[in-house]
């Protein structure tokens, strides 16, 4: 499964979205994500999960704490529950309605977690 039909198609949706969020002050730290760096997470979740991940995979529940717009999310759960930390509310307005917005501020929410 690719993430980006190909590189160009990216960098033109891609680029007009980081303006808008320089724009808007919503630039909290923007990291490109390639096919080869999902790729790479989801054969290092195949080596510490074995057989338990290929039992669920596509479709696992995935926690994206920068989540960004949401894509790099729905490629790494493939069909499984999405959970996103995002602070960017456009980029929270650009991710699909199947994912669940667990919160904006990723300390704050480890505060209110019990280990």
């Amino acid at each position: 499964m690719e993430l980006i039909n190909a590189q160009e198609s990216n960098v033109n949706s891609t680029l007009p979205l980081l303006r808008l969020l320089k724009e808007s002050g919503e630039d909290f730290e923007w990291y490109p994500t390639t096919d080869e760096i999902l790729n790479t997470v989801r054969d290092g979740l195949k080596s510490r999960l074995g057989q338990s991940y290929e039992d669920k995979q596509p479709c696992v529940s995935v926690l994206d704490c920068g989540a960004g717009d949401g894509r790099a999310l729905q490629w790494l759960a493939g069909g499984g529950d999405m959970f996103a930390i995002e602070k960017s509310k456009r980029l929270i307005n650009e991710m699909s309605s199947d994912i669940f917005i667990v919160g904006t501020e990723f300390q704050k929410i480890m505060k209110h977690l019990r280990w």
